[in-house]
C-alpha cells in the first residue's frame, strides 16, 4: 500500500475515480478506422448485389443486361492493356531513331 510520501494528488484523484487516466494518443489507431470502412464497403457491395437481384425485370433481361454490361467492361479492360505481337512493331521505331552519338 502507498504512504503519503509516494502519493502525488493525480493518483489520489484518479484512484477515486475523479480524473481521467491520460491519454497517450488523440489519434485514431488504424484498425479503429480500417473496421468501419471495410463493413461500410462490404455493405456496399452487398447492398449492389441484393439491387440486382430485387430488380423488377425478368431474369433474362437481367442476364442480358449484366452480359452486355461485362462485355463492355471486358472490352474497357482489353483496351487499356498493351499488348505485344510477334512482329514487335516497336522495333521500327528503335531502328529508325536517330543515334545520340
Amino acid at each position: 500500500m502507498a504512504t503519503m510520501d509516494n502519493l502525488n494528488p493525480s493518483q489520489l484523484l484518479r484512484s477515486m475515480g475523479l480524473m481521467r487516466p491520460e491519454e497517450t494518443s488523440y489519434l485514431p489507431s488504424f484498425s479503429d478506422v480500417a473496421v468501419p470502412f471495410a463493413m461500410f464497403g462490404a455493405g456496399v457491395v452487398l447492398g449492389a448485389g441484393l439491387a440486382l437481384i430485387l430488380t423488377p425485370k425478368t431474369g433474362r433481361e437481367l442476364r442480358d443486361d449484366l452480359s452486355r454490361q461485362a462485355s463492355k467492361l471486358q472490352t474497357a479492360v482489353r483496351d487499356r492493356i498493351p499488348t505485344r505481337s510477334n512482329d514487335r512493331p516497336d522495333q521500327e521505331l528503335w531502328e529508325n531513331a536517330p543515334s545520340q552519338a
